[in-house]
């Protein structure tokens, strides 16, 4: 053959693969596209990882997507009622048949339902079904079932129904479910639960209204007129057991309330305070779902003068009630530790002349702060430590405010043009004092999370000071035109628009930046940002991990707010008949458009999109464009945390995971009951990222053992964690 002729039909033959390649590459998308039947607006749900749809009720069939298989698959399930999708659990049911769907293990579980289903209208907690990250329940007058997320399958428990059933109420959580019936006339409701450490029911016939559950369980103490005694009642999922007592009856005062800044919501406390002429007595009632146990101490004082009782202030891990015994004294802040389990009664530093002048008592998730008008004393139990701090006379207080571990109040004089703004940091055990502007007469705003506080004053320069807890900063920034717009904060992130653009703080590392662009408030998480620039069309993406912000180029009219549950955001255009979907761990975008209009359904990693029109479901998975990008795939973890081991209850080994946002040294220490240390799991230096110990009560490293014995006898241990500042402590149980 002449070698021209040759090389001619080679190179058109490889002008005609990348031809076909190039198709190929273009006909790639990030949607994964499903046909559906029944109604056009058919329900869809999100979980992380997961959607489920179904045209409810009575419907024959559903459907469902994930990120692990990225495939839709469609499951039959003769007149469906119910779907719910949470992390990557889903579950579905009809009045005979429960299905349940693992999306991470890719199992799933369907079986034949026994008893009428409790309740099925409204919203939760009082409907008889509920999903949570790991696990799904759904409650009959026969059976408790519940879906267990990480087995992937249904288990069943038949119960003692109570004939005088009123209502119920009912909740899955990330370790436990429980029901309670209220029953007619009864002071007492039976509790039914299930825990995931243990894999076991649990049924108690004189139980807690359940009115607050907390992480890992609930408690809480009652009495009622005619009662011959306090009742109180305890439940930790870690060991699937209930703790009951009862005491001489008294009027209960405290509880428990979720601290929606703190990681862990874990503590109940109760009070009772007794007089007899000037004699007090301080009783104090600590429960800790992680410890399982109701905790007692009691403080005994003389009242002199006009001495005070404080309110009482709750936090995550932590709860104080506040007591000045004599005026000359200082007060007294009974403090309850959840995590070690002690009641102490601490002299705070702070000497008020009179209590109604103003004493003011904080919790956060682990810290205590009390104020008055010249001086803090703040307070950590992570660490044991404590600082105090004096001021000028100031007894004006606003803006009072708890994170996880910090808090924050600011005050004033009304002589005064400006006012303090202090900063109590746990982790650090530190004091940080800034003035901003103050107007008389008018109020200030405030934001913040678990990690961050933003507070704008209304001086005349509009000042607003960012600070984080994680790096223990602050920043101050203004507004010389005095025009500022609307403002937002998750628990790391926040923003605040001006006139011309707006600022961005992001708390992990404490860094602001400043767009030129105002922002859409309602793109911010807690992991990302979705925002757009209405004047050049840009949509803009951030990643709060990697700090980085990726953009893209928009077609239509940009006049709807984007959307934004966590890591993945949605721009909706022209009314909806286009979106752009960015996703954080890829660092992309991705857009669909058609003339007919269209629904967005967003999880914390996936989003769906409904065509009304020809019936399609469209799952947006950037996988099947580009996957996940290396830096996402190393996706540093966004503050330090320690996982709850797992198995737990243990025997002889098991795996203890943690979270790394910075680089360094760290312990990973065991200790007995009695604060002996029994081995020490890590002592070095570690990248940012996460990591997981293996640990065997076996292990010939295990210290202090009896003469013969081979590895450590069941009962409680600790495991805590240091890396730098950082300090965490969990329980785990060994059963051998």
């Amino acid at each position: 053959m002449n070698i021209t002729i040759y090389i001619a039909r080679s190179l058109f033959v490889l002008f005609l693969g990348i031809i076909f390649s190039i198709n190929l590459l273009s006909q790639v998308t990030p949607w994964v596209e499903q046909t559906y039947e029944g109604n056009d607006l058919i329900n869809v749900k999100c979980g992380s990882d997961v959607i489920i749809a179904a045209d409810l009720p009575f419907v024959d069939k559903f459907y469902i997507f994930d990120n692990y298989s990225g495939n839709w698959q469609i499951i039959d399930l003769p007149q469906t009622l119910k779907t719910l999708a949470v992390g990557d659990v889903v579950i579905a049911f009809s009045d005979s048949l429960l299905y349940g769907f693992n999306a991470r293990l890719q199992v799933s579980d369907m079986i034949e339902i026994n008893g009428n289903i409790l309740e099925l209208t409204g919203g939760p907690p009082d409907v008889s079904y509920a999903c949570s990250k790991n696990l799904a329940m759904l409650v009959t007058d026969e059976y408790l079932y519940v879906f267990d997320g990480e087995v992937g399958n249904w288990q069943s428990y038949n119960y003692n129904f109570p004939p005088d059933y009123n209502y119920g109420r009912y909740w899955a959580k990330e370790d436990f479910v429980a029901a309670v019936l209220f029953k007619t006339g009864s002071h007492y409701p039976t509790n039914l639960v299930y825990s995931s450490h243990t894999k076991t029911f649990n049924e108690l016939e004189n139980g807690l209204s359940g009115s607050t559950i907390m992480d890992h369980g609930f408690a809480s103490a009652y009495w009622y007129t005619g009662l011959p005694t306090t009742r109180f009642v305890g439940y930790s999922a870690f060991n699937n057991h209930f703790q009951t007592m009862e005491t001489s009856p008294f009027s209960v005062s405290g509880g428990s309330s979720p601290h929606e800044n703190s990681e862990k919501n874990t503590v109940c406390t109760i009070y009772n305070l007794t007089a007899n002429g000037n004699q007090r007595s301080l009783i104090v009632y600590g429960y800790d779902t992680r410890r399982g146990q109701w905790d007692i101490d009691n403080y005994d004082y003389i009242r002199t003068g006009s001495s005070g009782f404080g309110s009482f202030t709750i936090g995550g891990q932590i709860s104080a009630v506040c007591i000045q015994p004599v005026v000359s004294e200082p007060v007294i802040a009974a403090i309850y530790n959840g995590i070690s389990g002690s009641i102490s009664f601490v002299a705070t530093s702070i000497y008020p002349t009179e209590w109604a002048e103003g004493v003011y008592g904080l919790c956060g998730g682990t810290t205590f702060i009390i104020a008055d008008d010249d001086s803090a004393w703040g307070h950590d139990v992570n660490n044991g430590t404590q600082s105090y701090i004096n001021y000028p006379f100031k007894p004006e207080f606003v803006e009072i405010f708890a994170g996880e571990n910090f808090a924050t109040f600011s005050h004033y004089h009304d002589n005064d043009t400006s006012m303090m703004v202090h900063f109590y940091n746990g982790a650090f055990n530190s004091w940080t004092t800034t003035y901003t502007g103050k107007t008389m007469g008018t109020v200030f705003s405030n934001s913040g999370g678990k990690y961050l506080f933003m507070l704008e004053s209304n001086a005349w320069n509009k000042e607003t000071i960012f600070y984080s807890s994680i790096t223990n900063t602050y920043h101050k920034v203004n507004f010389p035109d005095g025009v500022t717009g609307t403002g937002r904060t998750s628990d790391y992130l926040a923003c605040l628009n001006k006139s011309n653009g707006s600022y961005f703080f992001n708390a992990n590392d404490g860094s602001i930046s400043t767009l030129s662009y105002p922002m859409q408030i309602e793109g911010l998480s807690n992991s990302a940002a979705v925002t757009y620039d209405d004047n050049t069309n840009t949509g803009y993406g951030y990643n709060a991990s990697t700090k980085t912000w990726t953009q893209t180029s928009i077609t239509g009219d940009l006049n709807l707010p984007p959307q934004i549950v966590e890591y993945v955001g949605i721009v909706p255009v022209d009314s909806r008949k286009g979106f752009y979907a960015y996703s954080a761990k890829h660092d992309y975008w991705g857009s669909i458009y058609s003339d007919d209009y269209k629904a967005a359904f967003i999880g914390e990693n996936i989003a769906c999109i409904r065509k009304k029109e020809n019936k399609t479901l469209y799952a947006f998975y950037p996988d099947a464009v580009i996957g996940i990008n290396e830096e996402a795939a190393d996706f540093k973890p966004k503050s330090f945390k320690l996982n709850q081991n797992f198995p737990n209850p243990f025997n002889p080994g098991t795996t203890i995971r943690f979270e790394l946002p910075l680089s360094g040294l760290v312990e990973l220490k065991i200790y007995d009951v009695l604060g002996n240390e029994v081995v020490t799991l890590v002592n070095e230096e570690l990248a940012a990222g996460k990591h997981e110990v293996e640990f065997n009560s076996h292990s010939g490293r295990v210290r202090n053992l009896p003469a013969g014995r081979q590895g450590l006898s069941s009962g409680v241990y600790f495991y805590q964690l240091k890396a730098g500042r950082f300090i965490q402590t969990k329980k785990m149980v060994l059963l051998r």
